[in-house]
């Protein structure tokens, strides 16, 4: 049965790159390491799953462009938060919500402008909403007072604006109704999730919320600030024995990074990802940081990716992302010696 895989089984199975030795005629150099510091992903026809497609999760360049759609909530009042399926109606409210909740005010007893988004941001995979103070500020609480929703998508989350998610049969896990305070012109947003993987949190703490924000490591679209040097001093304070791809794939170390452009940085800068990072010389992580970089901004300069068949990135207008043709390794069916990998 054939398959689509990832760079790790296109490499691992169809002669890529080896710990050991070349296979004959490979474009690729020979890389030989110390058996004693590689970390080994052991996938056996025994213990690897199967898929018909590939189904990927929303990463660092799709996140973005979402954020980028929901600009249009900015500046606008937040009426109401209604769950409708899924984890949320079914094992309780998300954390932090009732609290949330208490604070918001009825229009009715306030048309004006209360509850208002002032943001929507995202650092890697993490989307949060930031609110104003709104009328039930708790002055006992106002040197750490703040008001945030956070999102993740998990790996089938999406927005939807209503004029899509009315030709959705599967229906939404919750949706958003916003209120333009000047017109009085009401709006619904849909979050659609398949596999309901994605999560919700309310908080109402400035420090809890800049304790989550400092937790997620520096976000790899975020060209000003996570610059080579950023990348390079992760990579040397995380344990060496690590695995590179267990490394670039801990949102705690480098955010926004997922599958596909592990996978797509990886091959391109011909680092097996089989090696622990004490294995890969100054040169080569300077080749990875410049390879993963170039994916992912590639990629949302393209609006993300979108794969047929099991990709999930929509906009919220249900347009797909156009970054499939740029793939060299993620999801292809011949590995880079140009033969079919078989399970």
């Amino acid at each position: 049965m054939l398959h689509r895989c990832s760079a790790i089984q296109i490499w691992s199975r169809a002669g890529g790159l080896s710990l050991n030795a070349p296979r004959a005629n490979s474009r690729m150099p020979r890389m030989t390491f110390p058996q004693q510091h590689s970390i080994l992903c052991q996938r056996t026809r025994g213990n690897s799953r199967k898929f018909k497609s590939i189904v990927m999760m929303p990463e660092g360049p799709e996140v973005r462009s979402l954020v980028d759609e929901l600009q249009g909530c900015v500046g606008k009042r937040l009426v109401d938060f209604k769950f409708v399926s899924g984890r949320y109606v079914d094992h309780g409210r998300p954390r932090g919500f009732d609290s949330f909740a208490s604070t918001m005010t009825q229009v009715k007893e306030n048309p004006g402008r209360t509850d208002i988004i002032n943001s929507v941001q995202c650092k890697g995979k993490f989307i949060y909403f930031v609110l104003d103070s709104g009328d039930s500020k708790s002055v006992e609480k106002e040197d750490s007072y703040l008001r945030s929703i956070w999102i993740t998508l998990g790996m089938t989350g999406q927005f939807l604006n209503q004029s899509i998610e009315n030709t959705n049969k599967s229906g939404p896990r919750w949706y958003i109704e916003l209120m333009d305070t000047e017109t009085g012109t009401r709006s619904l947003i849909y979050y659609r999730d398949t596999r309901n993987f994605g999560t919700l949190r309310f908080s109402l703490s400035e420090k809890e919320f800049a304790d989550k924000i400092d937790s997620l490591g520096p976000d790899m679209l975020d060209v000003g600030q996570t610059t080579e040097d950023v990348f390079l001093s992760a990579m040397i304070k995380s344990s060496q024995r690590r695995n590179v791809c267990k490394f670039l794939m801990d949102q705690s170390k480098i955010s926004g990074i997922g599958n596909y452009i592990l996978a797509e940085g990886l091959y391109r800068a011909r680092i097996d990802p089989f090696a622990a990072l004490v294995e890969i010389s100054t040169e080569q992580r300077r080749r990875l940081f410049k390879e993963l970089r170039d994916v992912i901004v590639t990629s949302y300069e393209s609006q993300g990716l979108t794969r047929p068949n099991g990709g999930t990135y929509r906009s919220m207008d249900g347009s797909k992302g156009g970054y499939e043709f740029e793939l060299q390794c993620y999801g292809q069916t011949l590995s880079p010696l140009k033969v079919r990998v078989q399970w």
